[in-house]
């Protein structure tokens, strides 16, 4: 009989927080509720619709609307499970908590990166309209996006610590992100630790393995944007190491005023999702942390679709990364890859040094 009152007043209290939430999400002011999931109020109840699951088999089940809640407060607060759960709305133990965010993080994973993280180079109006973009504003043909990576730092792992181990002396993983003009993340890969460096990263991606493929298929025309950091290839511009003249020195400038579209991109999806920011060292292990990195892409995505303004975001952040040159790509190379990209930078050189 005690057991039976315990399990009642259990599901009385999740009941009451269930009816507190709902109407909180309905009656909050638009900043608040955005302050608080990092979503508007559309883009919640559409994450909601497509991830909920109402099959809970336990007595104690917690609502899908709970679940998400108090895991978009994880992300977006920073990763500190003790505030979450000592909310009124998601009052909950924080073991229950861990075990709520491990599952609904997972959940978003694989349901929201397939719909919302495509590579958008297969659609040939998405990458017309991108070229049009770089081309009306930079003057640079031919970009269907830019690529950077960024650390996602976390404390001391217990396992393979010289893999995270980056330049810096902190622990990270050392994460790609590919993005278009409207900053919508089109592809990111967090399986490399921090001491991989981003031309290591680039090379075993499967975008470069799909640039390269077509442009031996004979099609061509299209390429990202890339720091020095990455090798000058035909898929992929990077500026001169060197500015010998003025015509080189305008492609540089004009190139990473270009590129600063990727570095914003990174400070927004950062920015909205503090779990990922240097100064929370979070206390995640690397394989949860990639997992976090790829729903919060997706969610990063969808609020672009519903036009959610993102708060606390410089403009320009600061990047974290430290430049090298790529290994086995200097430019004294003579390999036929790489004859065929620097003719095409300085096509794009000179037709720059005209206007």
């Amino acid at each position: 009989m005690q057991k039976y009152s315990i399990i009642f007043f259990v599901n009385f209290v999740y009941i009451c927080m269930y009816i507190h939430t709902y109407k909180y999400i309905y009656n909050a002011f638009h900043s608040s509720f955005v302050k608080r999931f990092r979503l508007s109020r559309e883009a919640f109840c559409y994450v909601l619709r497509i991830t909920a699951d109402n099959k809970g088999s336990r007595s104690t089940y917690i609502p899908p609307i709970l679940r998400l809640c108090a895991t978009l407060e994880v992300l977006g607060g920073g990763g500190y499970q003790w505030l979450t759960g000592n909310d009124s709305r998601v009052s909950v133990a924080q073991s229950t908590l861990s075990g709520i965010v491990t599952e609904t993080i997972r959940k978003l994973e694989a349901v929201l990166c397939p719909l919302w993280i495509q590579w958008r180079v297969h659609n040939p109006s998405d990458a017309a309209t991108t070229k049009q973009w770089f081309y009306r504003k930079y003057a640079i043909p031919g970009v269907i996006g830019c690529v950077d990576g960024t650390h996602l730092f976390f404390q001391r792992p217990t396992q393979n610590e010289e893999i995270y181990f980056n330049r810096k002396g902190r622990h990270s993983l050392n994460a790609m992100i590919i993005c278009d003009h409207k900053m919508n993340i089109m592809g990111i890969n967090a399986k490399y630790g921090g001491s991989a460096h981003d031309s290591l990263v680039w090379k075993h991606s499967n975008e470069r393995a799909y640039f390269e493929n077509i442009f031996n298929g004979r099609e061509h025309g299209h390429w990202l944007l890339g720091d020095s950091g990455y090798p000058l290839e035909p898929w992929l511009l990077t500026p001169y190491r060197t500015s010998t003249d003025i015509s080189r020195t305008k492609f540089n400038e004009v190139h990473a005023k270009a590129r600063n579209i990727v570095e914003r991109c990174i400070g927004v999806y950062k920015g909205r999702w503090r779990i990922l920011m240097e100064e929370r060292k979070s206390k995640y292990d690397p394989k949860k942390i990639a997992i976090f990195a790829n729903a919060c892409a997706a969610l990063h995505n969808i609020c672009i679709q519903y036009n959610v303004q993102h708060l606390n975001v410089e403009a320009n952040p600061l990047n974290d990364e430290v430049f090298e040159p790529a290994a086995g790509t200097s430019e004294n190379s003579r390999n036929s890859n790489k004859q065929i990209a620097e003719k095409i930078r300085d096509n794009i050189k000179t037709s720059l040094a005209l206007i």
